[in-house]
């Protein structure tokens, strides 16, 4: 029993990890530790303008998926961008994030694109996908997702580049983006 729950703790879900990153300030802590290295939370907190209890919580989360390492020193908690290396794709994931800051890419967009995958039924949709375009009718059968949840996920789909409709069939579509199409990669794994 105890096996299993640390395979768990190794293997966070993407659609949880997106939930993480959907969120402008877990995203802007993730962004400094990028671009300025090592750091406490008192002082990414101060950047951030937001308490530091609040940033703790935030990183931890952060740190649970596997994108940022916390390594105490004394009283302090440091934190750096470091993947996790038994945590699947997070170093590809945090690649991407970096290539996306480095670009100058908002946070908006960022998020913009997170949000595709904050839903476990939106990978499931991918992953149907991924051999050929489908009918919605044939879809929902395929994912079991009902018609009216279905066509709100392909919606949100559509909306962040992700898929597309052709002659009433929806289709995968690729990002024009290293950061989206990161995303779209690991949905697929």
């Amino acid at each position: 029993m105890v096996k299993l729950k640390i395979m768990n703790e190794l293997r966070p879900s993407l659609w949880r990890t997106c939930r993480v990153l959907a969120n402008e300030p877990r995203l802007q802590l993730i962004r400094y530790l990028v671009e300025g290295g090592k750091s406490t939370v008192a002082s990414l907190a101060m950047r951030v303008n937001i308490p530091p209890n609040l940033a703790s919580t935030y990183l931890r989360a952060i740190s649970a998926r596997g994108l940022i390492q916390a390594e105490p020193k004394g009283r302090h908690v440091y934190y750096i961008a470091m993947p996790n290396v038994n945590v699947h794709g997070t170093a590809e994931l945090l690649n991407a994030l970096k290539h996306a800051f480095g670009t100058e890419m908002k946070n908006k967009e960022i998020i913009h694109y997170t949000t595709a995958f904050t839903h476990q039924r939106r990978i499931a949709i991918v992953k149907a996908l991924q051999h050929r375009p489908m009918q919605p009718a044939e879809l929902a059968a395929r994912t079991s997702i009902p018609m009216t949840a279905l066509l709100r996920h392909l919606s949100k789909l559509s909306n962040r580049d992700m898929a597309e409709v052709t002659k009433e069939h929806y289709r995968l579509a690729i990002p024009n983006n290293v950061y989206g199409h990161t995303l779209l990669l690991a949905a697929l794994n």
